[in-house]
């Protein structure tokens, strides 16, 4: 990894967050004190970051798409899980930064206390969130829009379909 390498890491997430990152905000999201964060990705980017850095770094540039890939992946995908012998749970993916995955479950379904979820329809389905990929708080992205955004997209896609069925 280059001192490049970083400058479009912080660039790229800047873009998946959409706003600018600064050195420090990045610095931080790696876990370094406030007193250290710019100095140690100002050093990065001019001489490349080697070690756990280089690694953390290369996970952390995973979840941002460039321009090129944004447009040609979407940021939500709707998919059905294989077959199990208790059902096939329909999911919900986020693929752009941040990431995570839900699933959709009946209403009535008991769900863990402290569980995020948003409701689909009201008493009909709920999309519960079994895992985020990404900290949506990382760069400060609204976790719960976030989940009202996909929520909303699946309602519309499950109605579109009922009604081309019907």
């Amino acid at each position: 990894m280059t001192g490049d390498d970083v400058k479009r890491i912080r660039r790229d997430l800047g873009v998946a967050a959409g706003r600018r990152i600064s050195q420090r905000e990045l610095g931080a999201a790696l876990g370094l004190s406030a007193d250290n964060a710019d100095r140690m990705v100002r050093r990065w980017e001019d001489a490349a970051p080697t070690g756990p850095a280089a690694v953390a770094l290369g996970y952390l540039h995973q979840a941002a798409l460039d321009d090129v890939m944004r447009q040609a992946i979407p940021a939500y995908v709707q998919a059905t899980a294989l077959p199990e012998a208790d059902g096939t749970p329909e999911l919900v993916l986020r693929l752009h930064w941040p990431r995570f995955i839900a699933a959709v479950m009946p209403a009535d379904d008991d769900v863990p206390d402290g569980l995020p979820w948003a409701w689909i329809e009201p008493g009909v389905e709920r999309l519960a969130i079994a895992m985020w990929i990404d900290d949506p708080a990382a760069f400060g992205a609204d976790p719960d829009a976030l989940l009202r955004e996909a929520a909303t997209l699946f309602q519309e896609s499950t109605l579109d379909a009922l009604d081309a069925e019907g």
